[in-house]
């Protein structure tokens, strides 16, 4: 289940959206989407643990590959720890 927030401003302000992802297919699909859409650059933050998951999990690894083989850059930002180095 997605829920999505569309708070309305004026014309000359673009809309902003916030979704929130139920569910690890939902986060998985919506990520592998996201970065398969990115042309030039990527910028992401996330906690300590997301590093480790972004290895684990095969959709994510492939789609950080794809990025930068089409020559785009990805910039993280997430805390260090003994256990995400």
């Amino acid at each position: 289940m997605i829920q999505s927030n569309f708070p309305s401003y004026g014309d000359s302000i673009s809309k902003k959206r916030t979704d929130i992802l139920y569910g690890a297919n939902n986060a998985v699909s919506r990520g592998v989407s996201f970065m398969k859409n990115v042309k030039l650059k990527m910028d992401i933050t996330f906690d300590y643990k997301a590093p480790s998951i972004v290895i684990d999990i095969p959709e994510y690894k492939n789609g950080y590959k794809d990025i930068l083989i089409k020559g785009a850059k990805i910039r993280c930002i997430t805390g260090i720890t003994k256990d995400n180095i």
